[in-house]
């Protein structure tokens, strides 16, 4: 089951959102917001909104 979910958000996330370094950074740092920092996700997508607007 894990497999199956990995499988469905590798192929159409990280495939096509996922396209260079700088993006896989924001990721991973939104990620380590999300779940060690304990982010509520209004305040990681406005993260993500400003950091895409402003260096991506």
């Amino acid at each position: 089951m894990v497999g199956l979910l990995l499988a469905a958000f590798y192929q159409p996330v990280l495939t096509s959102g996922v396209v260079s370094a700088e993006t896989a950074a924001l990721a991973l740092i939104t990620y380590a917001a999300l779940t060690a920092a304990r982010w509520p996700a209004w305040a990681a997508v406005l993260l993500c909104a400003a950091v895409g607007w402003a260096w991506l």
